[in-house]
Parts: structure tokens; C-alpha cells; sequence
């Protein structure tokens, strides 16, 4: 639609250190509101293909082109085995060029780890009486400051 876009993304592995299988479940809002200092721009945060994990650092055209199935998919559930590694990218999409600020997708963390980013924005539930499931939040940055959103949970499925 002659509409053109940044994409900023961030690998990761999760790796299952335990001796029982975790259930992983993540999804994500169709779009997001810039902290409000930014004015009214909004981005989308998406779950990308396993590709762009990799280290191979080569992204191709058929990468590229099977984004916009991602962006309209937003959700993970998968169950990690004991001693499995699961690869993921997160990434975020935002008009270019951005007004003020790009979004830059930073850390995938546990809830139980959100006291190290209190300078952050928060949009997610600080809730920490949870036993067997375990909320995950995503750091964003733009440019000074970073907002944290709701992003998934680890759960251990029932034996």
C-alpha cells in the first residue's frame, strides 16, 4: 500500500535446564501505544520465524516474505523438553521514518526478574504469587526510556 516499515528484531533460545518438560505459551497484542512522550504512533510486536534465531546472519527473500504470515500469527505454544533448546525472534514493526523514536525489542525475562527494570514503563501485572506458572514480560526500549509488556508464561504441564 505504499506504506513502508522498520523491522527491528532480537533472537532468542530458550533453553529447558530442568528435568521436566515446561509448557511455553506466548502471544502478543496486535498493535501498542508509544509511551505517551512519543506522541500517538503505535507498533505491532510479533513472533518471527525460527530463521531469523540463527546465527547464520543471512537474511533472504523468502525470509522476508514470510513475515507478514507472522505478524498475523501471534502465538507460541510449545512444550520444551528437559535439556531442549527452543529458538525464537521477537521482533517489532513501526512506520519509517518513525516520528521520534524507533522500538527496539531488548530482553525476554521472567516476572520474578522484573525489580531490575523499574525505570521501565509498565503494562504488565507485577503480580508475583504465582507457583507453577511463571508470566514472562518483554523490555522495549525507545531511545531514554522502555516500557515492559505482558508477553506469555512457563507453566510444567500436569503428569
Amino acid at each position: 500500500m505504499g506504506t513502508n516499515y522498520n523491522i527491528r528484531y532480537i533472537p532468542i533460545t530458550i533453553t529447558n535446564g530442568g528435568t521436566i518438560p515446561i509448557h511455553l505459551q506466548m502471544a502478543f497484542s496486535r498493535e501498542y501505544d508509544y509511551p505517551i512522550a512519543y506522541g500517538n504512533q503505535k507498533f505491532k510486536v510479533f513472533l518471527m520465524p525460527k530463521e531469523w534465531a540463527t546465527d547464520q546472519g543471512t537474511i533472504t527473500d523468502s525470509m522476508v516474505n514470510e513475515l507478514k504470515s507472522y505478524i498475523e500469527k501471534p502465538l507460541i505454544n510449545e512444550t520444551i523438553e528437559p535439556g531442549e533448546k527452543y529458538l525464537l525472534a521477537i521482533g517489532t514493526l513501526y512506520p519509517k521514518p518513525a516520528k521520534i523514536s524507533g522500538v527496539l525489542p531488548n530482553l525476554l525475562f521472567a516476572q520474578s526478574d522484573s525489580d531490575n527494570f523499574q525505570s521501565c514503563n509498565f503494562l504488565m501485572d507485577q503480580d508475583k504469587s504465582t507457583n507453577s506458572k511463571l508470566a514472562l514480560g518483554l523490555k522495549l526500549v525507545f531511545n531514554e526510556s522502555c516500557m515492559i509488556i505482558p508477553c506469555g508464561k512457563v507453566s510444567y504441564p500436569e503428569h
